[in-house]
């Protein structure tokens, strides 16, 4: 069964254009791996909604927004933050797809079961997207999905994750990264690199710590690395027991 690399990408890290583009060097210059990029909503659409004059809080990964014009912007944000990473990706030379979460049915609420354990997803067929990452193309998703009723609604990205490489499953033996947040190939003490550590205790060492817990909660098999520890031959990382 092939490997493949779901990365979440953080709010913390989707914020930085240059963080970006040192992933795509890595991937250019690093060993060949299969990789999904997974992101959501970033500061951007915080700071317009700023300007305002809301403060909307995040619950369970999302934007608190109640109108319907809060609502595009957030979409909008989203799907802009998606080209905008595939558009440094592409620009160094990076095969590279950008896919916004409702493309072709891909994400779907079925379901929602309040924020606390997050809205039910299911993922509709994936056979065109296997095809895409078997061909070592790098497939940037977005965490939008759409309801019953085609409303379009972002969800928490760990929920993304997490249903995604259940989907997978029977194709890849899918590894979930969470990018440290102090830039270091894992998680780091006095003795060196941690082989492993309780995904209850990663604290600051990744931007959302929430989020691991909910992968990891979910069985998912998870690490905390950089880029250069992900291209590298073999990958450097700390794992995360659940």
């Amino acid at each position: 069964m092939r490997d493949l690399y779901i990365v979440y990408l953080d709010r913390y890290h989707l914020g930085d254009p240059l963080f970006i583009k040192k992933m795509a060097k890595q991937i250019t210059q690093g060993a060949q791996r299969d990789c999904l990029i997974v992101h959501g909503s970033g500061e951007k659409v915080e700071r317009t909604l700023e300007a305002q004059g809301i403060f909307p809080e995040r619950s369970s990964g999302v934007l608190d927004v109640e109108t319907e014009k809060q609502k595009r912007l957030v979409e909008r944000a989203v799907r802009e933050a998606n080209q905008e990473i595939v558009g440094s990706l592409t620009d160094e030379v990076v095969s590279t797809v950008g896919i916004q979460g409702t493309d072709r049915g891909l994400l779907r609420i079925e379901t929602a079961n309040g924020s606390e354990t997050g809205p039910n997803l299911s993922v509709g067929k994936t056979g065109w997207l296997e095809a895409l990452l078997k061909q070592h193309v790098v497939g940037v998703v977005s965490s939008l999905a759409r309801t019953a009723s085609g409303e379009v609604r972002e969800v928490w990205t760990a929920d993304t994750v997490i249903a995604i490489e259940n989907a997978l499953d029977d194709v890849f033996d899918a590894t979930v990264v969470f990018l440290s947040q102090a830039g270091q190939a894992g998680i780091i003490d006095a003795k060196g690199t941690k082989d492993e550590v309780d995904a209850t205790s990663v604290g600051d060492a990744v931007a959302e710590p929430d989020a691991v817990r909910r992968v990891a909660d979910a069985g998912c098999s998870a690490i905390v690395t950089n880029p250069e520890g992900l291209w590298d031959d073999p990958v450097r990382a700390t794992r995360l027991a659940a």
